[in-house]
């Protein structure tokens, strides 16, 4: 595991923001404490290859690159099902986490 650093940090941050919610809903995302790690888990590189299909499949769509819509496709992503039975999309987790603790 490493390090994401700033610069990820600074996306979840944003993330949060355009979803309406506090930069700090997920607590303090230290840069140097903050890792990514591998998984093992099939069903998980699944359904990254499911996301990975469906944003070449977005973007051909709207015609190449130029022409797409990356906010617009990256909000559809973190709504996207790719999953098993039972998937909740991750940002309505946290939504639900934040309303839960006020």
């Amino acid at each position: 595991m490493r390090p994401i650093g700033p610069p990820v940090v600074s996306a979840i941050q944003a993330a949060l923001h355009a979803e309406g919610l506090p930069v700090d809903t997920l607590g303090d995302l230290d840069p140097q404490q903050v890792a990514v790690a591998k998984t093992a888990d099939r069903r998980i590189l699944g359904t990254i290859n499911d996301l990975a299909f469906t944003t070449e499949h977005v973007i051909a769509t709207a015609g190449g690159l130029a022409r797409c819509d990356i906010d617009a496709l990256h909000h559809g992503l973190h709504r996207t099902i790719n999953s098993i039975t039972g998937y909740i999309p991750p940002i309505d987790l946290v939504t639900a986490s934040r309303q839960d603790q006020r």
